[in-house]
């Protein structure tokens, strides 16, 4: 790890840490982003876990007290206490997103996956976020699947965490920026069907579907879940467990593999119809254990790992197909040429679950330059470095993943 870059970062976290709620918590921009959001928790919990374990517990500590929603699922955001006019803003473009400060929208299980990681590495301190997490997967099968089979469904982009994707171009088909009227509709016909997938498919709401980026990263939790569990003694938990981990690989190989381009896509369950594109949150469900051992995630990787792949350009790993001259822009982009500190760490997961340590050095070395050439933002270009997204003041947190992207030695 270059040097002085553990301090950068842990000054990152100082300038966005937040106490509200009875907690501690970092937003991932005091600009933008003034929130408890659930997912961003998660990879929070991952970096500090490699500067404050402390922090990195009572993080997800107060995600799983204050975040969680009646049914047992963790809302994706609860507004810091101060930022009503953001809130208001928000709902003024999307729709009645919120139960006061926080949305029933939820969001990948990354805070549960994290959970886990922090239950391996610490034993007995983080007892409560393994039981945690166990709880909130348990309530995504319960809560979000569907006839019979064990994916959980998004019901708004906005669940992905990657709205705007190239997986989503059939359903939002002018792009995100020009499907705010869209998006409004479906957070009212969600709203309406109470976030239930059964009653939303019954009314007709038009997004009901699978998507790599929810069911890669609820694999990759399950499956560490119960490699915690079984290391802390809870062996009828790691059994339940593994068993959904293998029932999701085999649901994700069926409904997501997209074979000419190698890698998983989405699917449209209103239209039982695959939703087909390449994106970097398509690598997710190859980082799984699973599905290395059935060889697909050999697959992803020898067509998007290459140096020449498709999403990978001379200064990181883009969340889409990189355009030349394409750039990026000032607001959230999940598709092109846009490189996030979350792309960079869903590639370096893929790689080193496969043991491709010289594809995870220059994963690690290109986000460590773009840190050191721009501080950390939002996203990047991935043919000039140049930054886009927030953070141009305070900084953006999710290139602090970087730590969390260990290499093993030579």
């Amino acid at each position: 790890m270059p040097a002085g870059l553990k301090d950068r970062c842990a000054a990152l976290f100082r300038e966005h840490r937040v106490e509200a709620f009875g907690g501690t918590f970092h937003v991932p921009n005091r600009e933008s982003y003034p929130a408890l959001f659930a997912w961003d928790s998660g990879y929070h919990a991952l970096s500090l876990l490699h500067l404050e374990a402390d922090a990195a517990v009572e993080e997800l500590a107060t995600v799983y007290r204050v975040n969680r929603l009646p049914d047992g699922l963790v809302s994706h955001q609860r507004w810091v206490p101060g930022a009503e006019e953001h809130q208001h803003f928000i709902e003024n473009i999307f729709g009645p997103m919120f139960d006061g400060d926080r949305t029933p929208f939820i969001d990948p299980p990354t805070t549960a996956y994290a959970a886990a990681r922090l239950s391996l590495a610490l034993g007995a301190p983080a007892d409560q976020l393994l039981e945690g997490a166990v709880a909130h997967l348990r309530a995504l099968a319960h809560h979000r699947t569907v006839d019979g089979r064990s994916l959980p469904v998004v019901l708004h982009p906005f669940e992905t965490g990657t709205e705007g994707s190239a997986l989503m171009r059939s359903l939002l088909p002018r792009g995100l920026g020009g499907s705010l009227a869209r998006l409004k509709e479906l957070t009212i016909s969600g709203r309406s069907a109470g976030m239930v997938p059964e009653a939303a498919l019954a009314a007709g709401h038009g997004f009901v579907v699978y998507d790599p980026t929810m069911c890669g990263w609820y694999l990759l939790a399950l499956e560490e879940v119960a490699a915690a569990c079984r290391a802390r003694g809870r062996e009828a938990e790691a059994l339940e467990a593994d068993a959904m981990a293998a029932a999701v690989a085999q649901d994700v190989e069926a409904l997501l593999w997209w074979d000419e381009g190698r890698i998983f896509a989405a699917y449209d369950l209103t239209r039982s119809l695959p939703l087909q594109g390449i994106g970097a949150m398509g690598l997710l469900p190859a980082a799984s254990r699973a599905l290395a051992q059935s060889g697909l995630s050999q697959r992803v990787a020898e067509r998007h790992l290459r140096p020449d792949g498709p999403m990978w350009g001379a200064y990181g790993f883009a969340a889409g197909t990189i355009t030349p001259g394409k750039g990026v822009g000032a607001y959230v982009q999940w598709d092109g040429n846009a490189v996030w500190g979350a792309t960079a760490y869903w590639a370096y997961l893929l790689a080193a679950r496969l043991g491709r340590w010289t594809e995870a050095r220059r994963l690690r070395g290109q986000l460590t330059g773009l840190i050191d050439a721009h501080g950390f933002r939002e996203f990047y270009d991935a043919l000039t470095g140049q930054p886009g997204g927030a953070g141009a003041e305070s900084g953006f947190s999710w290139p602090a993943l970087v730590l969390d992207m260990t290499i093993a030695p030579d």
